[in-house]
């Protein structure tokens, strides 16, 4: 995707969430389109950060000051700077203007920033507030597929296996994410059940998928194999 329409999208979302895209056209907030323009025109940076927060500033009362804080958090978490993107998003549940949608993505996106961070206790409360809610959004549903993948970083095998089954189930795409792939592999690898471990592995193209898969086909005594999935995994993997 051309960077400009992504950073386009990343606007119209925060728009759409925040229930004001009609409000925008007629508002004549000069600093808010000012930012928005900013945004646009060169992605997240820091001065797009100073231009959001500006709305804030000059009237922390605004209808736009959620999303205008949302914006310049946003900023921070694609700039990699997520302890400030954290407590960036913790604002705009405090800042006029919001919406449920707003604040669900925010919490989101604060969840995000605590995985990044290794903080994984922390990111799956985050990422529970999400998957209590509504689960028909699309908010709750990726808090519940981050959820499952934050069990898994906390080594809670039989929590992540409830969380995943319930959100396939009712969506079956997430099933076919590599994230989850990956993750009911090992699920499976972890009990000794090597035959659901391998058919899951082999459906994932990525270097520790490989190397869980050469794993199972030792176990299971298929040393062939193994080593010819090991020759291609140093193929496709020469680091490894």
């Amino acid at each position: 995707m051309n960077p400009k329409m992504r950073f386009a999208s990343a606007l119209a979302l925060a728009l759409l969430l925040c229930g004001q895209i009609g409000a925008q056209a007629g508002s004549g907030n000069q600093l808010i389109e000012e930012a928005d323009a900013l945004f646009n025109r060169e992605g997240p940076s820091m001065a797009a950060v100073d231009a959001y927060r500006a709305v804030c500033q000059d009237d922390n009362n605004s209808p736009h000051a959620a999303r205008s804080r949302y914006m310049a958090a946003e900023c921070l978490f694609r700039l990699n700077d997520l302890k400030a993107a954290y407590l960036e998003f913790d604002l705009v549940r405090r800042s006029k203007g919001g919406s449920e949608s707003l604040h669900a993505a925010a919490e989101l996106r604060r969840g995000q920033c605590c995985f990044a961070q290794g903080e994984f206790e922390q990111a799956a409360k985050h990422f529970s507030r999400i998957a209590d809610r509504d689960g028909e959004s699309y908010l709750a549903r990726d808090g519940a597929f981050a959820l499952a993948q934050t069990q898994v970083a906390l080594g809670e095998w039989e929590e992540f296996k409830e969380i995943a089954d319930r959100l396939v189930a009712d969506h079956a795409a997430y099933g076919r994410r590599p994230e989850f792939l990956f993750a009911y592999g090992v699920y499976h690898y972890q009990r000794g059940e090597t035959g659901p471990a391998r058919e899951y592995f082999h459906q994932v193209e990525s270097e520790r998928a490989r190397s869980y898969l050469v794993l199972t086909l030792s176990d299971e005594q298929q040393y062939l194999k193994a080593i010819q999935q090991y020759r291609q995994l140093l193929v496709r993997y020469p680091a490894t």
